[in-house]
């Protein structure tokens, strides 16, 4: 049972990742381009979080469509919230194994 939560934690945790990742790349950095921004693929999730940022002020100011943004940030809150849950078990089996 404990394996299957891991599991299925650890694949909905990539999942969010994964289509974060996509919208970011087919979406973000094509509108920043359009608009003049000079996207830079850094990898760092500082700079991508500033591009985040400019993504929502270019689509506010030009009147487009805030939903890929709001993707990218529930896409980063379940990464939270599935990284909690993963620690969460992991402390509790350490505990677990600790007392008994």
């Amino acid at each position: 049972m404990k394996q299957t939560i891991i599991i299925s934690t650890w694949t909905c945790f990539g999942i969010s990742i994964v289509i974060g990742l996509i919208v970011y790349m087919t979406k973000v950095i094509p509108t920043l381009e359009k608009y003049g921004r000079k996207p830079l693929w850094s990898g760092l999730p500082s700079e991508q979080f500033k591009q985040w940022k400019e993504y929502k002020k270019i689509c506010i100011e030009n009147g487009l469509s805030l939903k890929h943004w709001r993707i990218l940030v529930a896409s980063q809150m379940a990464a939270g919230i599935l990284l909690i849950i993963w620690g969460t078990i992991f402390i509790i089996d350490v505990l677990n194994l600790t007392s008994g």
